[in-house]
């Protein structure tokens, strides 16, 4: 018989594994001074980026970010090799934590709050300060970069679902570390359109959990400023799908 440990007992035993990281916020990344007068390139896992050879393109910024699952052996031409920032949703699902290019990032940044409570009533229907705390003992870390609760409740009331890593990375980059850095290279967003990612045949449909419309919507407006001011570059084909009117499969 599988004995169900009650949530505030497991709250407890997280938190308490949590005493051994230091959680900090995105504005304490912000802080970092490695990020001042830097260039960056924040690198998505389309499947486009396959045929797209921007590696060298991407290895020549000062700092590169990469997220979940993303795979660097045998894409090197494509995608690049290096990694200096990590985003992810810490979700066993997707993370591949025994990744070796993961251990090589110099900052972990997750996605999601480090909340130990569910806030329904805002679309937080998760307890993210779990995942997050297993997932950086898995990887062996000890500082964490998270998301606060407001900035998710704020998104995902916006849209509806919680918004996608993809969209929490270019958010990042976009309100915070663009106002640090010289310029930001966006590259392998596509929006889940055609094949979803470079480094697998497999079909995702996201569509089920985020509001990828909502989301191209909302980006498309934000980086527009950033591009026209030239504090922001897009790949030529992550500026096709940001087209309002690109009908793409």
């Amino acid at each position: 018989m599988k004995i169900r440990v009650p949530s505030i007992l497991r709250t407890l035993y997280w938190k308490r594994k949590q005493r051994s990281i230091r959680v900090r916020t995105w504005d304490d990344l912000l802080a970092e001074r490695a990020f001042d007068g830097a260039s960056l390139a924040v690198v998505g896992n389309a499947g486009y980026l396959k045929d797209a050879r921007l590696g060298s393109q991407i290895d020549e910024h000062d700092l590169v970010l990469r997220m979940n699952n993303f795979g660097v052996d045998g894409f090197e031409e494509a995608v690049g090799r290096r990694i200096d920032v990590f985003m992810t949703n810490f979700s066993t699902r997707i993370v591949n934590y025994d990744n070796p290019a993961v251990r090589q990032a110099r900052w972990i940044v997750s996605s999601r709050p480090n909340n130990f409570r569910k806030y329904r009533r805002q679309g937080v229907r998760d307890v993210f300060g779990r995942s997050i705390t297993a997932g950086m003992h898995r990887l062996g870390r000890e500082v964490v970069y998270v998301a606060t609760l407001d900035f998710l409740c704020d998104h995902t009331r916006m849209l509806g679902e919680y918004p996608t890593t993809g969209a929490m990375a270019i958010l990042l980059a976009a309100d915070w570390l663009a106002g640090a850095c010289r310029s930001v290279f966006f590259a392998g967003f596509s929006f889940f359109e055609g094949r979803s990612h470079y480094f697998s045949d497999r079909h995702v449909d996201a569509a089920r959990d985020h509001n990828l419309i909502g989301e191209k919507e909302l980006l498309s407006g934000k980086l527009a400023g950033l591009v026209a001011r030239g504090t922001v570059t897009l790949d030529p084909v992550m500026q096709e799908y940001l087209r309002p009117t690109n009908k793409r499969s």
